[in-house]
């Protein structure tokens, strides 16, 4: 999950309290999506990576200004501090010109790890110079903690800390 900026609106839940409904109400990403376009968030927003036990997997961009789904076979599915749907970028506030810049950055960083088929743990613990996954004070931003979920393996993987700095934790859920 990726905080987005999004436009105040009277009614509605807080974005960080709009992600506590999912989990208890939904049993897959279909279900999911139903869900959250349903519900009116009254300030910023979220970016949130959503994948089930089937193996199903999207990316969504919810604000109070509505929602987009992205569809997995036309964008790899990597997000970092800015809305990636343009059209759904017009209809929200701009997000600082530093984060905007370094979302970019690492972004493409991301999209070509991917590309080159690099897996999760080093991804997240990757320095690069033009962009780096994970961050030490570059911006003012700091990547405190990284959690990679395999729905399908039913694990959780966490990086309490710096992810380049410290031991990957294991949990089964």
């Amino acid at each position: 999950m990726t905080g987005i900026p999004g436009p105040l609106r009277g009614k509605g839940l807080f974005s960080l309290t709009a992600l506590h409904t999912i989990l208890p109400a939904c049993a897959n990403v279909e279900e999911a999506i139903v869900h959250i376009r349903a519900l009116q968030l009254n300030a910023y927003g979220f970016s949130l990576m959503l994948g089930d036990a089937q193996g199903h997997l999207t990316l969504i961009e919810k604000t109070s200004a509505g929602m987009v789904v992205l569809d997995p076979e036309n964008i790899p599915l990597a997000h970092t501090n800015h809305i990636l749907d343009p059209d759904f970028a017009g209809q929200n506030p701009a997000q600082h010109q530093s984060i905007h810049n370094n979302g970019q950055r690492r972004l493409a960083t991301a999209r070509a790890l991917l590309a080159a088929d690099v897996g999760p743990d080093q991804i997240l613990c990757n320095r690069a110079v033009t962009g780096p996954i994970c961050q030490r004070g570059e911006d003012d931003l700091h990547t405190d903690f990284a959690v990679v979920f395999s729905p399908m393996e039913k694990t959780l993987h966490l990086w309490p800390g710096y992810p380049d700095e410290v031991v990957v934790e294991t949990l089964a859920v």
